[in-house]
C-alpha cells in the first residue's frame, strides 16, 4: 500500500496483521506496487492510515500500531 504523505511516498508494508515496514520510495517504485490483504491486514492499514494522517496534521505524536520487525 502506498501513502502519499507530506514529505513524500510511503510504502506500507503488512504481514497478516501485523506492519512490518515504513519506507519512503521513488517515484519510479510506485507504478509497481499491489499488495493483498487479510481481513486483519486491511484493518491495521486503515489504522495506520488514520494515525499517519493525524500525525501529519498535528494532532498525533505518538503511535499505536500493531508492528512486527523482521
Amino acid at each position: 500500500m502506498l501513502y502519499n504523505s507530506p514529505l513524500g511516498t510511503i510504502k506500507i508494508k503488512i504481514s497478516g496483521l501485523y506492519i512490518n515496514e515504513l519506507t519512503f520510495i521513488d517515484e519510479e517504485e510506485v507504478q509497481n506496487e499491489t499488495m493483498e490483504l487479510s481481513a486483519e491486514g486491511k484493518k491495521s492499514l486503515r489504522k495506520c492510515i488514520i494515525q499517519l494522517d493525524e500525525y501529519f496534521s498535528g494532532k498525533r505524536k505518538i503511535f499505536d500500531l500493531p508492528i512486527q520487525q523482521k
